[in-house]
């Protein structure tokens, strides 16, 4: 939590010393609405732990991750602020078990992320930006034992948060390369299973993954006259 507190106050204190005298929101490169589409590689990392179980079990697997983007910025001096909104196919999925033996498999297919974004400009045509906000993604759990002949998948929406950052790149003033990271945590999600008529069991899934890409984007609509708020 300290060093979270100290990069806060350090992010800040950047941004600040970016900002001019006053608030000359223009447009330009980084500003206005904008469509896109994103390519990388993604890792999951599922773990599940249950009371009847003396250890954590836990598995990673890689995929690559397309996915779309859209979003809005504005740009205020050298500072750049906005929102944004992706979906990606992950198609990933972990394996993992427990000595019993109990397999368990986490596959995560479609996830998306609502996000803020804030950046201060480098140069004219580069941005260095944060970017955090709510994480969603469609997850499916499955536990199998087969002393018992048993399977069970819960397959449902998920929701948790995300952080990342990345830098941009305007290219001219309608096309931006990026490339970025996130860190998405879903949370825990816990489960109850009844194998048999007069024996059952709780297990606790956790899932966590990271995305790291590259990405083009296309600004949309007319360039719009620059304004100034009153002083």
């Amino acid at each position: 939590m300290k060093f979270l507190s100290l990069a806060a106050a350090a992010g800040l204190a950047l941004i600040g010393s970016a900002m001019p005298g006053y608030a000359d929101c223009s447009p330009g490169r980084f500003s206005g609405p904008y469509v896109g589409a994103t390519l990388g590689i993604g890792g999951l990392d599922a773990s599940q732990s249950s009371p009847g179980e003396p250890d954590r079990a836990r598995g990673r697997s890689s995929a690559v991750v397309p996915g779309g983007v859209i979003g809005y910025g504005i740009r205020c001096g050298n500072v750049v602020s906005g929102i944004e909104a992706d979906l990606s196919y992950l198609g990933i999925k972990s394996n993992s078990s427990w000595p019993d033996p109990i397999f368990l498999r986490s596959k995560i297919d479609w996830m998306g992320t609502l996000r803020g974004r804030l950046g201060v400009l480098v140069r004219d045509d580069v941005l260095l930006y944060g970017t955090g906000g709510l994480a969603f993604a469609d997850v499916a759990h499955t536990l199998e034992s087969p002393a018992f002949a048993f399977s069970q998948t819960d397959t449902s929406w998920r929701t948790g948060w995300t952080l990342g950052g990345g830098m941009e790149f305007a290219h001219s003033e309608r096309v931006n390369f990026r490339a970025e990271a996130l860190y998405v945590d879903l949370g825990s999600d816990n489960r109850n299973y009844a194998a048999c008529g007069g024996c059952s069991g709780d297990a606790r899934w956790n899932d966590k993954f990271w995305v790291a890409r590259l990405g083009v984007t296309f600004k949309l609509g007319d360039e719009p006259t620059a304004y100034v708020p009153l002083k």
